[in-house]
């Protein structure tokens, strides 16, 4: 569960969220509901938010419509046209993909019908981008040759690989590959207003649910799948072991994982990586009301979402 403050949140319903109930498992019982009643689910994140493992869930769980993950994407994205409604003559029932731009997010909003759910996996952003550092630097050190030179930015020696920390900041102010696709970028205040305008079928899902939103899915597209989670993690994947040489006379050669542990809560201030976010309010409460709901959040109706606005300034 997301470990966010409930200041100012237990009361009832704030901001963006709209309360179900204390209970436990009230949340997982009202998705199962609206995922019977839906005749299409489609399931979007940020990178490093479970969008590997769902995207694998979704590929089992429609039988006879093989899409690949990049089909699917293009799907969503409405990249492939009209050929996404004549390649296959059954159109997928659960589909899955990371969105890397909140324009896609608000297209997709826009565009769902009601029969159809909208889940957002979400991850708090300094943890989501503590993973992103991860899998990118393992992935660099995995296409990169050994080397004798001590002098290299990132040098790897067998399954160990060493990175200079000045190499490291720039890796990640430059916002490489999943290191860049923020959260606060994402949900921007053009998807809040979507939500508001277009009253989406739409429930926030923290991403460590995704065991259980799986299993609630199955129960109606994929019965087989049932009681047979996907869990994939692309980093896990990878066998190298990252260091970090640090210029700090305190510390020589640390851990990737050390690094991220001592650094991480400032590397968003330092960098200034949200300077571009908007509407970050709207996500911290989301992400309150996410915590206090067991990690499954509906997003409200137009007319809740316009008295809630009216008592609340941002």
């Amino acid at each position: 569960m997301l470990q966010t403050s409930n200041l100012g949140v237990r009361g009832g319903m704030v901001g963006i969220g709209q309360s179900i109930s204390d209970s436990d498992d009230s949340s997982d019982a009202h998705l199962r509901r609206v995922i019977a009643s839906t005749h299409q689910v489609l399931a979007v994140g940020p990178a490093k938010a479970a969008g590997s493992s769902m995207y694998s869930f979704s590929s089992e769980c429609n039988n006879g419509t093989p899409y690949t993950y990049d089909e699917m994407g293009k799907f969503l994205r409405r990249a492939s046209g009209e050929s996404s409604l004549t390649k296959y003559y059954e159109m997928p029932r659960v589909v899955s993909s990371h969105v890397h731009s909140s324009q896609t997010l608000v297209d997709i909003i826009k565009d769902a019908p009601r029969d159809t759910l909208l889940l957002y996996s979400h991850r708090q952003e300094t943890s989501r981008l503590q993973s992103a550092v991860k899998q990118v630097l393992t992935r660099d050190c995995g296409s990169t040759k050994d080397s004798g030179d001590d002098a290299d930015a990132l040098k790897r020696e067998g399954n160990s690989c060493y990175v200079n920390e000045e190499h490291l900041l720039e890796i990640i102010k430059s916002g490489k590959a999943e290191i860049g696709q923020s959260t606060n970028n994402l949900l921007t205040c053009e998807v809040y207003k979507a939500i508001e305008d277009y009253a989406p079928t739409m429930a926030f899902i923290d991403y460590q649910k995704a065991n259980k939103v799986q299993e609630l899915i199955s129960e109606k597209y994929c019965p087989s799948k049932s009681g047979n989670p996907v869990v994939k993690n692309v980093a896990d994947e990878k066998q190298f072991q990252v260091h970090v040489r640090s210029n700090a006379t305190s510390a020589a050669d640390v851990t990737l994982d050390q690094w991220l542990a001592t650094k991480s809560s400032t590397l968003e201030f330092a960098l200034r990586l949200n300077k571009d976010a908007t509407c970050v309010s709207k996500t911290r409460i989301m992400e309150d009301q996410l915590y206090l709901n067991n990690g499954i959040l509906f997003a409200p109706h137009t007319k809740l979402y316009r008295e809630m606005d009216m008592k609340h300034e941002y």
